[in-house]
């Protein structure tokens, strides 16, 4: 190539490149940048469309219908053969709770999460819930990190609204199980059919979790295990009450933060949550278990024993959870600011 020839390939070259680059950052200088919305934004943006997602994990997805309904069949036989009432049968399940949960993205958190040693959003304990078809709810098992939390020192445990017990995972083990199965369990199902002058004749259900022993034995109680691919379509639990639980216990801890305000002309919030004790909670607790109706804990045996269900109308597991989201929504706007003025369902309604 001659001299001239590529100088002049180079000039045009240059002239090329230099087009190219302004051209990319005219349309880079016009582009929306850094474009974020709220959370409560993009709830409404859904409802104002009807955009719905529905995602199925866990036990729901792999569900085994079919062996579902051969285990009704067995079911059935065993409370006919056995004569059993719905006062003498009992489902146990467990659940975690955050228990000091607020919206994740109040200023309080923003603050707190550059402090060392604050994990409110991660402090969970375990509760092993039970109930019989009936409608009547046991004192729940709770497990708690530590053994003798600061804010119960010198109290009788034996008076507490759940019956404690303590994991430094906060898992529930075999251990634990067969704890809570002798010590709490068995005298308050013997009491409570006592009072109803009805023998001592129990039918357990349970799941095969990996914390549940198989050779639980008791005089006069029996023990059922689910199949493991059924939980979500036959276990009472499941069908929506630990969800409700969860939504008034959310609603009731907002509740127990409004009247603090109303109360304290000194308030803060930062001062409140640091004050929001296992002692709070255990009474947060109680006042949810005592929102929670028989005719409620009646219902959610539809799948595995209709017969024994009376369904009342207003007072299913969905309607006392939406009812729970309705007003802690109220609280959240009372309260407003932050984090609380755009609140959304899924912040009140923990999945199970």
């Amino acid at each position: 190539m001659k001299k001239g020839h590529r100088n002049s390939w180079a000039l045009e070259n240059q002239l090329l490149k230099r087009k190219t680059k302004k051209k990319s950052h005219n349309r880079d200088s016009s582009a929306p940048q850094g474009f974020q919305v709220s959370k409560g934004w993009f709830h409404r943006f859904k409802i104002r469309f009807q955009l719905k997602s529905v995602s199925l994990r866990g036990e729901a997805a792999s569900a085994d219908k079919e062996a579902a309904a051969k285990y009704l069949e067995a079911f059935m036989k065993i409370i006919q053969e056995k004569g059993y009432r719905p006062e003498q049968v009992f489902n146990m399940d467990e659940t975690g709770l955050f228990w000091k949960k607020m919206p994740s993205w109040t200023y309080l958190m923003k603050d707190e999460a550059k402090a060392s040693r604050f994990k409110a959003q991660k402090d969970t304990v375990t509760l092993l819930m039970c109930r019989n078809a009936a409608g009547f709810i046991l004192k729940p098992g709770l497990i708690y990190k530590a053994a003798n939390p600061r804010a119960l020192m010198n109290k009788n445990k034996a008076l507490l609204p759940v019956f404690w017990m303590h994991n430094p995972k906060v898992w529930v083990t075999k251990v634990l199980t067969e704890y809570w199965f002798h010590q709490s369990f068995i005298p308050q199902v013997r009491q409570y059919l006592a009072n109803l002058d009805i023998n001592v004749k129990v039918l357990l259900i349970m799941d095969k979790a990996g914390g549940h022993p198989l050779d639980l034995y008791s005089k006069g109680v029996q023990l059922e295990f689910l199949p493991p691919t059924t939980t979500s379509l036959l276990q009472p639990m499941d069908q929506g009450i630990i969800r409700a639980f969860k939504a008034l216990y959310t609603r009731n801890s907002l509740q127990h933060l409004v009247d603090a305000m109303d109360h304290d002309s000194k308030f803060t919030l930062k001062d409140y949550w640091r004050k929001f004790t296992m002692a709070t909670c255990l009474s947060v607790i109680d006042r949810s278990l005592k929102d929670m109706k028989e005719e409620t804990l009646n219902a959610c045996w539809s799948n595995l024993w209709p017969d024994c269900v009376h369904n009342y109308t207003g007072f299913s597991p969905q309607e006392i959870q939406h009812s729970a989201i309705n007003k802690a929504d109220q609280l959240a706007k009372i309260l407003g600011g932050e984090g609380f003025d755009d609140i959304t369902e899924e912040e009140f309604g923990t999945p199970h």
